[in-house]
């Protein structure tokens, strides 16, 4: 092949213990990423998942985990944002969490409620 027809390939720096030519990878702002964002409640708890591509966002889905149902049984409400948020995580495999942070209003005992709730959020995703 005649040396003006000759693909350049862009010469790196490269460590020498390596062996290999490294390349540059392609963008990953093409990739497509999931994020899903968690607003947590012990009794109504939001969530949406989006998928980010580049400049285009696409909703996948938002809810909310009603928990009023459940009365005052702080332990059952746990236990059903844990698994629902299993569920979604199985479901869209996110990429990333964003996850409000509590803020103190003045009653420490929904505050110590809410920090558990959102504790327990993180911790389903951390558990996949």
């Amino acid at each position: 092949m005649p040396e003006q027809l000759r693909p350049s390939i862009p010469k790196l720096p490269v460590s020498n213990s390596l062996s290999a030519v490294i390349l540059p990878l392609a963008s990953t702002d093409l990739l497509p990423k999931v994020i899903m964002g968690v607003d947590p409640g012990t009794q109504v708890m939001g969530y949406a998942v989006i998928e980010v591509q580049g400049q285009r966002v696409t909703v996948l889905r938002y809810d909310v985990i009603d928990m009023k149902k459940l009365g005052t049984n702080h332990a059952l409400k746990l236990k059903k944002i844990f698994e629902r948020m299993v569920e979604l995580i199985e479901e869209f495999l996110p990429d990333e969490l964003a996850i409000e942070a509590p803020f103190y209003g003045g009653n420490v005992q929904s505050m110590l409620k809410l920090g558990r709730a959102q504790g327990v959020a993180i911790a389903a995703c951390l558990s996949r």
